[in-house]
């Protein structure tokens, strides 16, 4: 068997790839952005305001940037111009902001540095909506001076809805723990040293999303095409799950598998 992570030769009746780590072969490693049809998607049902609401923002907050010849990003507090377009331009690059009048507010302040998205009325309560959000600002984050960041979800008066945190903690050779929702830096740091532990972070690049929201713990992993609907993989991340839930909390759990487009392709609840 020859792993689908680095190509190396592995015994048969291995778990883990000799070589870098992988369970079963079929560890994705890094996380790449949403593609475009799902994001024109999220920016349909999300991101459209009416006009009359970036005169609202225009007449609370004059400084703002234009990205394209409808997008718009406000900036506040000590967040700057150049600040506020470099955001618009990687909400861009991500395709997010595609010049339909979308609205993106920025702000950094004493307590951090916030990006909020205004939205439809309601669009905040749908299902797996803050979590889409919260992957849009992790590949922001960056053009904006790092983690972690606040995400907020803002209705049409500016009145929040939804808030949320994302942050990320680095392993050696760029091994990854991303963090979202309650999730903090501890745990993330606790979960990283577990999967290191148990022989799944080998420095090979590898992105693990963790999450706590009101409905409980995820803990995603990327996973190469098709190996989601492989049982002998499927049971071995529902023993890595197992292994490290002990530093994030404890089960029950949520264990996503995702492909490197993070579009969800198992979802399973551990107990």
């Amino acid at each position: 068997m020859f792993c689908a992570k680095c190509g190396a030769e592995c015994k048969a009746e291995s778990r883990f790839c000799d070589n870098c780590g992988a369970p079963a072969g079929a560890r994705g490693g890094r996380l790449a952005s949403k593609g475009s049809a799902f994001l024109i998607g999220i920016v349909t049902m999300a991101g459209l305001i009416a006009a009359s609401v970036f005169v609202f923002y225009k007449v609370q907050n004059g400084k703002f940037v234009t990205v394209g010849t409808n997008d718009q990003v406000f900036y506040s507090g000590a967040a700057t111009k150049a600040d506020a377009a470099a955001l618009g331009n990687a909400l861009k690059s991500e395709g997010y902001l595609q010049d339909l009048g979308v609205t993106v507010l920025l702000d950094k302040g004493a307590g951090g540095t916030v990006i909020s998205f205004a939205t439809k009325d309601g669009v905040w309560n749908q299902p797996g909506m803050l979590s889409e959000f919260e992957q849009i600002a992790w590949q922001a984050a960056p053009a904006v001076g790092g983690f972690p960041v606040q995400v907020r979800l803002v209705n049409s008066v500016k009145d929040v809805e939804k808030t949320s945190s994302v942050g990320e903690v680095a392993f050696d050779g760029g091994d990854k723990v991303i963090y979202t929702g309650s999730a903090t830096l501890a745990i993330a740091q606790a979960l990283g040293q577990q999967l290191k532990t148990v022989g799944f972070f080998q420095g090979q690049g590898d992105d693990v999303f963790l999450t706590k929201h009101d409905d409980g713990t995820t803990l995603t992993f990327a996973v190469v095409a098709d190996a989601w609907s492989d049982p002998t993989t499927v049971s071995d991340f529902e023993t890595i799950a197992r292994d490290v839930a002990p530093a994030i909390g404890g089960l029950p759990l949520h264990l996503q598998l995702d492909d490197n487009t993070l579009t969800v392709k198992k979802d399973e609840l551990l107990q």
